[in-house]
């Protein structure tokens, strides 16, 4: 799911030059984007996407990488990054904490594909 689900914020995306470019996403407060409201995180070919990661019954904000594919010739990474909504009670408004990050790179495929062959 791809609506954002938090009506008091507004999450900030950039993205890196290259070939394989990066997508950065910020957590801002919707009325004023100058307040950060958590960590910027990243993925290579990255989405932004809300959904109940850990059973809670809340969605949480989720950046990973899309359309990943192996490739030895030319390693490329795919990475899972989750930040919780809560609210900051001193401030008197939202804040995401990440909590939970997974990064795997096709150099990992490949070392175990030549630990199953023998190679």
């Amino acid at each position: 799911m791809r609506t954002n689900p938090f009506p008091d914020v507004v999450f900030l995306e950039t993205t890196s030059d290259g070939n394989r470019p990066y997508y950065d996403f910020t957590p801002v407060l919707a009325k004023d984007h100058s307040v950060i409201l958590g960590p910027t995180e990243s993925a290579e070919d990255g989405v932004l996407r809300f959904y109940d990661f850990d059973g809670d019954g809340k969605k949480e904000a989720v950046v990973e990488t899309t359309n990943w594919t192996p490739n030895v010739l030319e390693l490329r990474s795919r990475s899972r990054h989750v930040m919780k909504y809560g609210w900051d009670e001193k401030n008197g408004r939202p804040v995401f904490t990440t909590i939970f990050r997974e990064l795997k790179s096709d150099l990992d495929e490949w070392e175990r594909e030549n630990e199953a062959t023998g190679r």
